[in-house]
């Protein structure tokens, strides 16, 4: 036991993320499908079923991705 009242490990990752760029007006319920379809392509089901929420954001704007 660890001692720690709650452990929220979090996870990043960039599955779907070319995807998306090529999804500029694309609406963001659209987006999000695709991203969480793509995450249980590569993770498979057992990982993402595993957690207990998957948070989605919104894609930066195409000019600040340029920036960046």
């Amino acid at each position: 036991m660890l001692g720690l009242p709650r452990l929220l490990p979090e996870f990043t990752s960039n599955v779907g993320s070319e995807e998306t760029m090529r999804m500029e007006n694309t609406p963001f319920a659209s987006a999000e499908r695709m991203v969480l379809m793509r995450v249980r392509e590569r993770l498979g089901p057992e990982l993402p079923g595993r957690i207990n929420e998957i948070a989605v954001y919104s894609r930066l704007a195409y000019t600040t991705q340029r920036e960046i």
